[in-house]
């Protein structure tokens, strides 16, 4: 198989095309916001499901790259539950709560096969890239990857309960040939990219740098005579 191929077809181009021109248009304040959404949202599902069923005919050589995300999926969470866990610990106060959430790095994914001179489209990958990972457009994106990790996560629950491989078969590979994946241990965050937001499988499993934001809140009460 050569991806390449896979993400240059005509169809596939025209429509990358026209979400990078309909979302630069975002700037110029000439379309109302939610006729955006709606003609963003039609195209990038669209162009989802033409690139998913054309890998999907060739799942098996992707696997190793499904893999390779699958466990720099896990290890980001892991990094962001332990980060949560330690301002936990430091923050000696019982009126606070933290959030965090995880996201794709805002560059466009280096290891993607499309990156730097490899590409030859007639527009800006990063574009797309960011039309992609817009969370105001991209509304199954609005709180990052998955949804946000909160205090009471860890206090009550574990890691793996979290990411959804605590039960007896810890394996979210729906939608994918489950004789191929039957071991591959995908977390529930994959199962959540792939089936449930626009990305198409090609946008992320050659991701590798993640974004983490924590918010800290602290409510404190204060009385003057």
């Amino acid at each position: 198989m050569e991806i390449v191929k896979i993400l240059t077809t005509t169809e596939i181009q025209g429509l990358e095309k026209w979400i990078c021109d309909m979302y630069e248009k975002k700037y110029t304040g000439n379309i109302e916001p939610k006729r955006m959404r709606c003609v963003l949202d039609y195209s990038m599902n669209r162009r989802k499901q033409i690139i998913n069923g054309e890998l999907m005919k060739h799942e098996n050589e992707l696997l190793s790259d499904i893999v390779s995300f699958n466990d720099a999926l896990k290890a980001a969470f892991l990094n962001m539950w332990e980060l949560v866990s330690d301002i936990h610990k430091k923050i000696n106060y019982e009126h606070r709560d933290i959030v965090a959430s995880l996201w794709f790095d805002t560059n466009y994914p280096q290891k993607h096969p499309l990156s730097g001179e490899k590409s030859k489209v007639a527009y800006s990958q990063s574009t797309l890239w960011e039309a992609l990972t817009d969370n105001d457009l991209h509304q199954e994106y609005s709180y990052g990857i998955y949804p946000s990790l909160y205090l009471d996560n860890i206090e009550k629950e574990t890691f793996d309960n979290y990411i959804g491989i605590s039960t007896k078969t810890p394996n979210w590979n729906e939608g994918l040939d489950t004789n191929l994946t039957k071991d591959l241990h995908l977390i529930m965050p994959f199962h959540d990219l792939f089936e449930h937001t626009m990305f198409a499988l090609s946008d992320f499993i050659y991701v590798r740098d993640f974004h983490i934001e924590v918010n800290v809140k602290m409510d404190y009460k204060i009385h003057y005579k």
